[in-house]
């Protein structure tokens, strides 16, 4: 998978925004809402290995930046994810 195919597949999918969070906003798609879930571990795999280490208060996290958007997986490994969040730049 290419940046421009994970691109158009990540903003295909319906995103929720994360109420519980309201003062860190961003979004999240679930893999069970997706209609392809080989696809949505494909696009998990594609951020890690494409994007940039960053910190986030005590964490560091792999993000994925499109012009829009940065993407990221919460689990260390992409094939256990469950959930891909977003937030808009």
């Amino acid at each position: 998978m290419n940046s421009k195919e994970a691109i158009y597949i990540l903003e295909s999918w319906r995103w929720n925004f994360a109420k519980t969070m309201p003062k860190i906003p961003h979004s999240y798609a679930r893999k069970r809402e997706c209609p392809d879930e080989n696809k949505f571990l494909e696009v998990a795999m594609h951020i890690k290995s494409n994007g940039l280490i960053e910190s986030f208060y005590r964490s560091s996290y792999i993000y994925f930046y499109t012009d829009t958007h940065k993407y990221w997986v919460m689990d260390k490994n992409p094939l256990d994810a469950e959930i891909i969040n977003r937030a808009e730049l």
